[in-house]
């Protein structure tokens, strides 16, 4: 019988077991909730809006600065890819995902 395991260890199993079958129920409750918030913006005759314009007036930053800072730090994404540019040029139909929020631009 391997060191550390014996008859009475099986308490400690089931404790065990309960334990990780408790964090899996938490686990899996915090990622498969997740909620992701849609919305649109419409252009209204402008060409196209950049990617740092589009976060200041969705209101999901507090200041321009702070809009560069989350573009460039990674968290934003363009089309489910990545954008590190902040002056990206958005045209419609792109689609922007930032902070569990996905905006819509249309025309």
């Amino acid at each position: 019988m391997p060191i550390g395991f014996s008859e009475s260890n099986g308490q400690q199993a089931n404790a065990f077991q309960t334990f990780y079958f408790h964090l899996w129920l938490v686990l899996k409750s915090n990622f498969a909730e997740k909620r992701i918030a849609m919305s649109t913006f419409e252009l209204n005759g402008h060409p196209y809006i950049q990617l740092n314009q589009l976060l200041k007036l969705m209101n999901l930053v507090d200041s321009g600065g702070e809009a560069n800072q989350m573009i460039t730090s990674g968290f934003v994404k363009v089309n489910g890819v990545i954008e590190l540019q902040k002056r990206k040029k958005l045209y419609p139909g792109d689609r922007i995902m930032f902070n569990d929020q996905e905006t819509e631009i249309l025309l």
